[in-house]
């Protein structure tokens, strides 16, 4: 029992890493289809900026579309959240500030228990310095905000 436990642990561990390294990526090697500006650019849409957020830190746990269905899903102690039904569970209301939070990480949610997803806020904005921490916490905002309205996108219609 014990050897089959830590294969387990193993493996999860394995997924992890892989999942990692993925996050790592860089703007240049953007997913097929996605939108691409000028190298080292933003688009003036955030809903596009926030796709591409969307396709760098979340389509591995939530799948393309948002569904909960991604490649390291399968790994996780807790399925990743349906994105797709966010307003369908808030009464048909689209919760923005409640997924910012989330995704935000730094405060807890009470309401979603343990969290197993990355701490998105403390990694767009580990920087050194007053001046870039300030500078970072805009960034972080700008981000999340851009991540917020394209899950918006995603909302199931009935």
């Amino acid at each position: 029992m014990q050897t089959h436990l830590f294969r387990i642990s193993l493996s999860s561990l394995a997924l992890a890493v892989v999942f990692l390294i993925g996050c790592q990526s860089s703007t240049d090697e953007l997913p097929a289809g996605l939108p691409q500006g000028e190298a080292g650019e933003m688009s003036a849409d955030p809903v596009d900026n926030g796709e591409i957020a969307f396709a760098l830190y979340c389509v591995s746990c939530h799948g393309e579309s948002g569904s909960g269905d991604g490649p390291v899903a399968s790994a996780l102690k807790t399925p990743p959240t349906d994105l797709t039904q966010l307003s369908a569970q808030y009464g048909g209301i689209f919760p923005a500030e409640e997924i910012y939070a989330y995704v935000d990480g730094r405060k807890d949610v009470e309401a979603h228990g343990t969290r197993e997803m990355p701490v998105w806020g403390n990694i767009w904005s580990d920087v050194d310095g007053d001046e870039a921490q300030e500078m970072a916490e805009s960034y972080v905002d700008v981000r999340l905000r851009e991540l917020v309205e394209y899950i918006r996108t995603l909302q199931a219609t009935e």
